[in-house]
């Protein structure tokens, strides 16, 4: 059993050191296992102990990051539907900023096999499915096909204002003015989809 632990322990700290040197390179395009074995405290033969082949080891780190940006906690399940929307999105933004090179990573050039299953990785994540949440805002005004267009459009819309996020082409101090925005959008988008439902 202590040796198991020990393994486990040691194959976190490989990917956790992986993930250190994406964002500090800034990509993992200057990864070298032999660098990421030596500030794990390994030896680069070791590292397959662990993982097949360094794609694993990126598909791992990918796991693992993209449980960061995002995350569930404790009373999230009690919150108005709304609000939870609200978190779970503020939540992602504020990760983006913290971590860009993490976000480029795991959802930048991200394989179709993977995109289908994107929905039902969230839902694990977050503990719940964003589609129903939707509905749920709705108030009942929009069927399940309806929130799942409108979840389509928000992630679009989103997806496409974290990318600009991650690709730090903000300085550091308009990150956060610029979040704000990016957060009174989604509130729009939002009210507009239920509203133009609701007229129908």
């Amino acid at each position: 059993m202590r040796r198991r632990i020990i393994k486990n322990d040691m194959k976190s700290l490989i990917i956790q050191t992986a993930l250190d040197m994406i964002e500090e390179k800034h990509g993992t395009e200057e990864l070298n296992l032999r660098e990421i074995a030596r500030r794990a405290g390994c030896s680069a033969p070791n590292v397959y102990n662990y993982f097949i082949d360094v794609d694993d080891l990126l598909t791992n780190a990918r796991a693992v990051a993209s449980r960061y940006f995002l995350q569930s906690r404790p009373g999230d399940e009690l919150l108005e539907p709304e609000a939870r929307l609200r978190i779970i999105t503020k939540r992602l933004i504020d990760a983006v900023i913290e971590k860009p090179s993490w976000y480029r990573f795991v959802y930048f050039r991200r394989k179709v096999s993977d995109r289908q299953s994107f929905a039902e990785e969230i839902k694990e994540m977050v503990g719940t499915d964003i589609t129903e949440l939707i509905m749920q805002v709705s108030a009942g005004s929009l069927s399940y096909k309806d929130a799942m267009q409108g979840r389509r459009i928000i992630h679009s819309f989103l997806h496409g204002e974290l990318c600009k996020l991650a690709s730090n082409i903000f300085p550091k101090d308009e990150m956060l003015q610029y979040s704000e925005e990016i957060m009174n959008h989604i509130d729009i988008i939002l009210k507009k989809i239920i509203y133009c439902k609701s007229e129908v």
